[in-house]
C-alpha cells in the first residue's frame, strides 16, 4: 500500500514540475510583448481571456494556446491524482471503520 502511496505521490510532483516548466514558458513568450498581467495569475480563467487579446505573432500565440492548453489537462490530471492519493490515504481506516 505504501509503495503505490509513494508512487502517486512522485507522478504529482511530476505533474506540477511540468505545470510550472509550462507556466514558465509562456511568460517568457509574453515578456517578450512587454505584457504585464495586473494580478499575480496570469492563467486564473479571467485574466486567462486578457491575455487571449494581447497581440502575439502567429507562433507565439499559437504556442502560448497550446502551452496554456496542456496546463490545464496537466492541472485535471493533478487533482484526479490528489483525490486518488486522498482516497489510498483513507482506505485503511475505512476497513477499520468497517469491523
Amino acid at each position: 500500500m505504501r509503495r503505490f502511496q509513494i508512487q502517486i505521490v512522485r507522478t504529482r510532483v511530476d505533474l506540477v514540475a511540468t505545470k510550472t516548466s509550462i507556466k514558465n514558458k509562456v511568460h517568457a513568450i509574453l515578456a517578450k510583448y512587454d505584457y504585464s498581467c495586473p494580478t499575480n495569475d496570469i492563467f486564473s480563467q479571467k485574466n486567462n481571456t486578457m491575455a487571449k487579446t494581447v497581440d502575439l505573432s502567429w507562433i507565439d500565440r499559437m504556442a502560448v494556446d497550446a502551452y496554456v492548453e496542456t496546463m490545464f489537462v496537466i492541472e485535471k490530471q493533478v487533482r484526479k491524482n490528489r483525490l486518488k492519493y486522498l482516497q489510498q490515504r483513507l482506505h485503511p481506516y475505512q476497513k477499520k471503520m468497517k469491523e
